[in-house]
């Protein structure tokens, strides 16, 4: 019997370990009756692009989080303070008014990480930044 077999599409990254990604979406999305933000980026691949999705939740935080070891920020305060929508402040008592819009469509470099025992590969948020 002969069959023709393909190799996995990877996303494609440069000497310093970064791949490259357009933010194509932004969607909220439902989630067992929770609201939630989907973050779609299309990243280059090795055969064709790839749509990698990053799901957070609507609340801005300014307060680290000890995730593993490592403080960091929660994904959605990340992702903001990152793309420039969002400064670090230390009044943690405001509702924000954020135009998604301005980063729709923008480029971005990061790095990302291949999940263990797995071929998928997800987006280092620490490492984002806008590119023009």
């Amino acid at each position: 019997m002969r069959k023709k077999l393909t190799s996995v599409n990877k996303p494609i990254f440069d000497d310093n370990n970064y791949a490259i990604g357009t933010l194509i979406d932004v969607s909220e999305i439902d989630c067992d009756g929770s609201i939630n933000l989907q973050f779609t980026f299309s990243i280059v691949g090795t055969k064709s692009t790839i749509n990698s999705k990053v799901w957070t939740g609507t609340n801005v935080n300014f307060e680290k989080i000890n995730y593993n070891g490592v403080e960091k920020y929660n994904k959605l305060t990340t992702i903001l303070v990152k793309s420039g929508l969002l400064e670090i402040s230390t009044n943690i008592n405001s509702d924000y008014d954020i135009d998604f819009s301005e980063i729709i469509g923008r480029n971005f470099r990061f790095k990302m990480n291949k999940l263990e025992g797995k071929s998928l590969y997800v987006i280092e948020l620490d490492t984002l930044e806008i590119i023009e």
